[in-house]
């Protein structure tokens, strides 16, 4: 419950950000990494409940998906910069239904995936296959926001893609499906933990401006004062950022992040700057002379 006031404290409340030039730099440092477990907690749990269940389901359906779209006689191989197949004619895996009904795949595309390793240079000819992903005789070509973009042969390992590697790949993939969910709450805890931990270079330069914006207010602040005061700041940034990768799956943009930022602080110094730099009083001798018997 104390942490819980904490985090509404760091939000907003001026009296207390007036309170923090007083406090170690440890104990803003102890509430910041306290914080930092908690929301990398959260986007554990948001990998176990919302990319777990699907991705079981994926995996536990795939060998019927492979039945559906992979035919027994393709064989695809990657060998010294050269693509080959066992078929003389190009070949195109449709795109599946659920894909379709999406709205991030364009309107003009109606295959997952398009090889033809007879003719040369088919990249050339990207929009007429109607494809994500084109495979040509010694070039991929896919096609992102950026426009059509490829990645030459030479650069891929030599491998070869039958039927049977892919069942093979789905049977080891389906035995470690108990450790899945295990694994992905450990990762997502991981990479998050790791990832927050960047956000104190961004709080490193935040102090300098916390620095800057009191003493233009004539109530300068030290340096290990202003980052302690950036640490609690970074509160609602990173809570509304952790809310939005949870429920929409999209990272909340540097620039967005910054703005969260700078408000929480303009606000929260409202009070710090009209008071003096010194701690406040914990009793004061009386002036005033005792009556006389």
């Amino acid at each position: 419950m104390h942490f819980l006031i904490r985090i509404r404290q760091s939000v907003y409340d001026p009296k207390f950000y007036f309170t923090l030039r007083f406090r170690p730099l440890r104990t803003a440092f102890s509430y910041f990494y306290t914080l930092l477990t908690g929301l990398s907690f959260l986007v554990a749990l948001s990998a176990l409940f919302i990319l777990v269940p699907p991705l079981t389901s994926f995996i536990h359906r795939a060998p019927g998906y492979l039945n559906a779209f992979y035919p027994d006689g393709l064989t695809l191989t990657i060998k010294n910069g050269t693509i080959s197949t066992s078929k003389l004619e190009s070949y195109s895996f449709p795109l599946p239904n659920g894909l379709k009904e999406s709205a991030v795949i364009p309107p003009d595309i109606d295959r997952l995936i398009a090889i033809n390793t007879r003719e040369d240079r088919p990249v050339e000819h990207f929009p007429e296959y109607r494809t994500l992903l084109l495979v040509g005789k010694d070039t991929l070509a896919y096609r992102d926001e950026r426009g059509i973009q490829t990645i030459p042969a030479s650069e891929l390992p030599n491998t070869t893609i039958s039927r049977q590697s892919l069942d093979h790949a789905v049977a080891r993939l389906q035995s470690f499906l108990p450790f899945l969910a295990p694994a992905a709450v450990l990762a997502a805890f991981l990479a998050s933990f790791i990832l927050f931990n960047f956000t104190l270079l961004f709080l490193a330069a935040g102090a300098f401006v916390i620095l800057i914006f009191t003493k233009i207010k004539h109530a300068p602040l030290t340096y290990r004062q202003s980052y302690a005061i950036a640490l609690h700041g970074a509160t609602l940034p990173l809570i509304m950022s952790v809310l939005l990768w949870c429920f929409t799956f999209i990272l909340l943009p540097p620039i967005f992040f910054t703005l969260l930022f700078l408000v929480s602080i303009f606000f929260n110094m409202q009070y710090d700057i009209k008071k003096p730099a010194t701690a406040p009083a914990t009793a004061e001798k009386s002036t005033e002379t005792p009556p006389k018997e």
